[in-house]
Parts: C-alpha cells; sequence; structure tokens
C-alpha cells in the first residue's frame, strides 16, 4: 500500500498543471482571442507565428499553444476557454500582467499574420493582472 502511495504522489508531481480563462463573447462578430503576457500582439518569434497562423483551420481549432502564442477562437455569441500549461500564470510575465487581443476572424483570414502584427489590426485589448483576474472570477468579457 505504501508503494502505491508513493506512485500516486510521483506521478501528481510529474503532471502539468493547467489554467484556463472563460472567454464570452457578447457581440455579433467572430474572434480569434490572443493571449500574450507582452504589450505588443506578436512581439516574439512573429515569422513563427506567421507560419502557424497560415496552416492552421480557425473554425476547427478551439485552443491551441504553441511556444508563446496562446489562441483561441470565439464565435459570436459564445463562450470558450482559453488553456494555458501552467499553474502560476502570472509569474510567466516580466510585469506580471497578461493582454487578451480580440481579432476579428475575418482579419486573420485575409490577412497575414505579420501584417497583422504590424499594424496592430486587433478591435480590443484587455489587460489584466492576477488581482483583476481573481476578482472577474477567471472570465473574460467582450461586448
Amino acid at each position: 500500500m505504501k508503494y502505491l502511495l508513493l506512485v500516486f504522489i510521483l506521478f501528481l508531481s510529474g503532471c502539468d498543471y493547467f489554467t484556463s480563462v472563460e472567454v464570452i463573447n457578447f457581440t455579433d462578430k467572430s474572434y480569434i482571442v490572443y493571449a500574450s503576457r507582452y504589450d505588443s500582439i506578436g512581439c516574439i518569434s512573429d515569422s513563427i507565428n506567421n507560419d502557424i497562423m497560415k496552416e492552421i483551420e480557425i473554425e476547427k481549432e478551439d485552443s491551441f499553444s504553441v511556444g508563446n502564442m496562446y489562441v483561441v477562437y470565439v464565435p459570436s455569441k459564445n463562450i470558450k476557454y482559453l488553456s494555458f500549461q501552467t499553474s502560476d500564470l502570472f509569474r510567466m510575465s516580466p510585469d506580471k500582467k497578461w493582454r487578451f487581443y480580440f481579432i476579428d476572424d475575418s482579419i486573420v483570414k485575409t490577412k497575414a499574420w505579420d501584417e497583422i502584427v504590424k499594424y496592430q489590426l486587433y478591435d480590443k485589448k484587455i489587460v489584466l493582472d492576477e488581482a483583476k483576474m481573481d476578482s472577474a472570477g477567471w472570465k473574460i468579457q467582450i461586448k
């Protein structure tokens, strides 16, 4: 029995923790929500992100993350969850804040990611620290 308990504890210590943010879209637009720990959309690995965004089929992907990219597709009048592979989200950010960029899905379908980054083509940006996120119940609403 002691060995079973030890194996269980070791299994739990090796598991990745996940944090989720509930994104609620009350608008008539569908959005790509891009989460970043930096103050400019796409400030790291722009060419890599451009290749990833070109290959992705936005409507078929619910949520994905690659490197520093955390993205979720939120259709009009819908709720989706943006998942992070960490239990301590805010420690990852240089200023302990996360930015959530709401990009109209028609922009993502018609513009290259490099152009979206260069001209900062997003409809709304929400900046939250841990206290604000906690008070919002880990929910972000766009109206």
